[in-house]
């Protein structure tokens, strides 16, 4: 059987071309700003080799014109500045600055005049979009250079000319005067020259550039990159931060890089390709390299293995560590000077870590507690894992946990653990015991990256102890030495444990903060007096919160007869005249 044979299909060849619209929706296409148009015409007097630019304007703020004049090469064929796509730099400019041919229909949508080595030609929106024609007329009156003249209806146009021009690397003058201008890398600790690039570190403070985007962002949160004045944000940051010491981060400025890709027309952002990713891996062992420089550094232990795995040579190390105290509702709105940082190898006690996140408020308290009686104390710091690694940290003995023991009435003893360092329990149902010694064991671990059992390396008698993390009417368990100063108890509840409630059901924090206090009073003297004592106390309380009306009485006297009947106590106040007033409570 004849198998009937069938022909293929032809195969469809397809290329890119430019469509009919394109010319017609280049003003729409092409970014138009005024800060963008005058970046594009400060370019091109830049390839054309200008050195120097005079701007003037005239008119009034939001409808002048803008006259840019430079001492360029000129322009030798008009035609190209309408001619999309089109660049009439010679062949080293286009290929070493990727020309597009596209700057000057930024321009598209206000219409400008040129002039050029003798001649000029005024381009309309309609020229632009290939509606209309423009004659090249002769100008005797302008040899050299090039003049562009077009109108801006917007304001504050000083302000807009000093921005864009404050890194150009040609002087720039605005209506005769000097227009401040700065290189982009001055001030950079550490300059790197890297394949056309020049990567310069910023120790904190870097070039001045947010305003040219009118962000308020953080600096050291973007990497910025100088295009012969015209800077681009290029995404994340390139930074280094030392522990308690300066953040530095890279900033680029462009020589000449034509491996360097930004995205056409507008060069706003960066082509991330391999050179790009190559830039932000030198700019990070510039970083490393500036370190270097130093006499010490305080790196987290990271960034220095990272270091050493280049064959950067860093300077010896230098860890700070911040000393650790007591954080609560009430310590932490105190007004008082903080001590500085504790650097590892400086003279003093011993220095011990401990775990200021893991640590739970028994503990903190029981810890605060111990260190404040105790003459010669160690140095306490906050534990910082950044350091861990580097071996004079490795070697630091670690804060445990607060112990305790006690002896009751009977005279025996019982031992209390405590909340340990690295965790607290879960509220409960608060028990108080009054004891008649309690001594608090302070117990440390032999380093900070082993588990070993914990040794007593302390031991002092204190007047109360923190057995558990508070309830949930927020008092924790205790105990406390009979004979103990009531004031000295609810004074350490109140500064240890008292947290304000942000409910709106609640009051506000300082009416808490009365009520709290109020109730760790009122159970101190619970616990540590007898009931006429207590009741006493209460009664001079309350008397104190009308201390102003008792002033009143000036040299008077109060009395309260207690009776046990139905009718109650009879309070009698007698006034400096003698008159006597009694009243049933």
């Amino acid at each position: 059987m004849e198998i009937p044979v069938t022909n293929p299909a032809p195969i469809v060849r397809i290329r890119g071309s430019l469509g009919p619209k394109v010319l017609s929706k280049s003003p729409e296409l092409l970014n138009q700003s005024f800060p963008t148009v005058l970046a594009e015409v400060l370019q091109n007097a830049r390839r054309a080799s200008a050195t120097r630019i005079e701007i003037e304007h005239f008119g009034a703020e939001g409808g002048g014109t803008l006259v840019v004049r430079d001492n360029g090469r000129g322009i030798t064929d008009m035609a190209k500045l309408v001619t999309f796509g089109a660049s009439g730099w010679d062949e080293r400019t286009d290929v070493m600055e990727n020309a597009a041919g596209m700057g000057v229909f930024s321009l598209a949508s206000r219409g400008v005049t040129v002039r050029s080595r003798g001649h000029r030609v005024t381009l309309s929106r309609a020229v632009f979009c290939g509606e209309a024609e423009a004659a090249v007329l002769p100008d005797p009156e302008t040899v050299d250079g090039t003049e562009l003249l077009f109108p801006v209806d917007e304001r504050a146009v000083r302000q807009t000319v000093e921005r864009v021009c404050r890194y150009y690397p040609i002087p720039v003058t605005l209506n005769g005067l000097p227009v401040a201008q700065s290189a982009f890398l001055a001030g950079a600790e550490h300059v790197v020259e890297w394949q056309g690039l020049r990567l310069g570190v910023f120790r904190e403070v870097g070039p001045k550039v947010l305003d040219l985007f009118d962000r308020h962002r953080g600096w050291d949160r973007r990497l910025y990159l100088n295009f012969h004045g015209h800077v681009v944000e290029c995404g994340a940051a390139v930074a280094l931060a030392e522990v308690g010491g300066p953040t530095r981060s890279v900033f680029v400025d462009v020589v000449s890089a034509p491996d360097l890709r930004l995205v056409l027309p507008a060069r706003n952002e960066p082509i991330d390709n391999d050179f790009f990713r190559a830039m932000r891996a030198r700019a990070e062992r510039a970083l490393l390299e500036a370190v270097a420089l130093g006499t010490t550094h305080s790196l987290p232990f990271d960034d220095a293995r990272r270091a050493k795995a280049m064959g950067i040579e860093l300077p010896p190390v230098r860890i700070p560590l911040t000393p650790w105290r007591l954080l609560t509702d009430v310590t932490r709105h105190r007004i008082e000077e903080l001590p500085g940082p504790v650097v590892l190898g400086t003279p003093g006690t011993e220095v011990l870590l401990t775990d200021a996140l893991g640590i739970g408020q028994c503990s903190a308290v029981n810890l605060d507690l111990i260190l404040r009686g105790w003459s010669g104390r160690p140095r306490v710091v906050v534990a910082d894992s950044r350091f861990e690694g580097y071996r004079e940290y490795d070697t630091l003995r670690v804060v445990r946990a607060i112990s305790a023991v006690a002896t009751d009435a009977e005279g025996s003893d019982e031992e209390f653990p405590g909340s340990t360092i690295r965790s607290g329990t879960a509220p409960q149902d608060a028990e108080y015991h009054v004891v008649e010694t309690l001594s608090a064991r302070f117990m440390v671990a032999a380093d900070a990256r082993k588990w070993a059992q914990p040794a007593v390396m302390h031991e002092a008698a204190v007047p109360f102890f923190f057995a558990d993390e508070p309830s949930f009417d927020g008092m924790p368990s205790f105990l406390v030495v009979r004979g103990t100063e009531p004031g000295d108890l609810s004074d350490a509840l109140v500064e240890g444990f008292f947290v304000a409630s942000e409910d709106v059901d609640n009051d506000s924090s300082e009416r808490q903060l009365e009520a709290f206090s109020a109730e760790a009073r009122d159970l101190a003297r619970t616990l540590l007096l007898d009931g006429d004592a207590a009741v006493a106390a209460r009664i001079v309380e309350h008397l104190r919160n009308i201390r102003w009306e008792l002033r009143s009485l000036q040299k008077g006297s109060i009395e309260l007869h207690i009776v046990e009947d139905q009718i109650g106590s009879t309070i009698r106040i007698v006034g400096p005249s003698g008159r006597e007033v009694t009243a049933i409570l």
